[in-house]
């Protein structure tokens, strides 16, 4: 399995291209996601289709124009695209994949070992690159877990989760991965992993084709669509009436709700994030309660809006706004069949919440003990207890050293009812009690999402 420190977040061009060139490509790009209809896709791939025959040399452009293809239901031509793509530059990656992925909806699986490597390995694959990006890492290995789970080479998959979850345990692909292994190893036959986890069952909204009315139609017309809104926009839309613009940002959160299958066709969109990230900048209490909705959602939902960042957007929210109900938030953590891991996105916000004032400590700590209490309790219900939630809120009662809440802990140890690759061993987690974190640790990380998450470029030191 390729190494944590082989892995970037920084952008990587293997392929370099004017940035002449390169503006254009992604202005073609953009305009195919904000097309709605399949016969306005046309305009797109014929723009697309001059396009490479005036610069063939960029890969880039034809993987746009399959995903245009297969926005418009032509899986035919998508193919024949994909297979130039990969005749044309057999380097690269993305083009890889999509074959196998095709390949894969015909379950022909004859070759994967060919496209892929016959070790299955990135690095083994690309034996000279000692860098690799989170969604070359992402794409890669989730297309192998899926050629693993489709073949029914359980033991392989099951060991693909073990690698991702020690190297990028917080990534959605690692989440999906363990969905599926969930699906492939029913709990009598075998329990994965050795820790208790629950299963994430989710409920999708009833899906619409309607969109949704606006009090400012043209203005959030930005929102749907990719480009980047800047300093000057972001503040001219903020300066609308607020009631009536919270009204639309709310209306905008919801329509990803009731048309993600809709706007999944288009392949991209970002919406909901923007709409979150205005109602935080307008300090919005009312938006919280969308975050238990969101995480109630499947993986594949959660990494369509937000990719790996929904935690940075809770912690955002939770160090700009106050009205967190606790109350509220232990109901969500309770309830069950939701799986821990998108429950542990949430528990940062309490943190947050602390070390910038917005909520009492001593309010806090008694509501960790009591939580801890009862997950304790509830260690034998196998649609609760789960090691990736206990883990969570054993870190936030370390965040607040929470000394009294050692005895409690270690029973959670004792019990084999944590996630060890999270919290580590119980002597270690201890000695984190001794430690006093500063509160510059709480501080969002925007993880180079500062487009979506820090659009009036807010001084990170002073975020209060």
């Amino acid at each position: 399995m390729i190494s944590s420190e082989k892995i970037t977040f920084d952008p990587i061009s293997l392929f370099e291209m004017p940035d002449a060139i390169s503006e254009q490509l992604e202005a073609l790009y953009a305009e195919m996601n904000s097309l709605n209809g399949i016969k306005k896709l046309d305009r797109v791939i014929n723009k697309l289709r001059k396009f490479i025959k005036a610069h063939p040399a960029y890969p880039q452009s034809y993987n746009y124009l399959a995903s245009a293809y297969n926005m418009q239901g032509e899986m035919e031509k998508a193919k024949e695209v994909n297979e130039l793509l990969f005749d044309r530059f057999p380097d690269y990656l993305f083009g890889r994949v999509a074959l196998v992925n095709g390949d894969f909806a015909e379950d022909f699986y004859e070759d994967v070992t060919y496209l892929l490597g016959e070790k299955l390995e990135l690095d083994a694959l690309y034996p000279d690159r000692d860098k690799f990006h989170i969604q070359e890492v992402a794409g890669y290995y989730m297309t192998v877990a899926q050629y693993f789970f489709l073949t029914e080479q359980t033991q392989r998959l099951e060991q693909l989760y073990e690698d991702m979850h020690r190297i990028l345990p917080d990534e959605p692909t690692t989440m999906e991965i363990a969905r599926l292994l969930g699906e492939a190893t029913p709990a009598h036959d075998h329990e994965h992993p050795s820790f208790p986890h629950v299963h994430h069952h989710f409920e999708r909204w009833p899906q619409t084709d309607q969109e949704p009315t606006f009090n400012f139609p043209e203005q959030m017309k930005q929102f749907y669509r990719l480009e980047e809104m800047d300093e000057q926009e972001w503040k001219a839309v903020m300066a609308l009436d607020r009631e009536l613009l919270i009204q639309d940002l709310i209306r905008l959160i919801e329509d990803g709700f009731v048309r993600f299958e809709h706007f999944q066709k288009i392949d991209e969109q970002d919406m909901v994030a923007r709409a979150i990230t205005m109602l935080t900048d307008l300090r919005y209490e009312g938006v919280w309660p969308y975050f238990p909705l969101i995480a109630m959602q499947d993986y594949d939902f959660i990494y369509f809006y937000f990719g790996d960042a929904l935690p940075h957007f809770v912690k955002r929210y939770a160090a700009l706004c106050k009205g967190l109900d606790l109350e509220k938030l232990e109901e969500f953590l309770m309830t069950p069949g939701i799986g821990g891991m998108v429950k542990s996105f949430m528990i940062p916000m309490v943190a947050f919440q602390v070390f910038h004032g917005h909520i009492e400590r001593t309010e806090v700590e008694a509501w960790v003990l009591r939580l801890l209490n009862k997950l304790y309790d509830a260690k034998d219900d196998s649609q609760l207890c789960d090691g990736y939630l206990n883990s969570g809120l054993i870190g936030l009662a370390t965040d607040l050293n929470m000394k009294d809440a050692l005895p409690q802990v270690k029973k959670f140890f004792d019990d084999g009812l944590v996630d060890p690759d999270f919290s580590g061993d119980y002597e270690e987690v201890a000695s984190y009690f001794e430690v006093e974190h500063p509160y510059t640790n709480y501080q969002p990380n925007l993880n180079g999402w500062e487009f979506l998450l820090n659009p009036l470029n807010i001084n990170m030191d002073d975020f209060s």
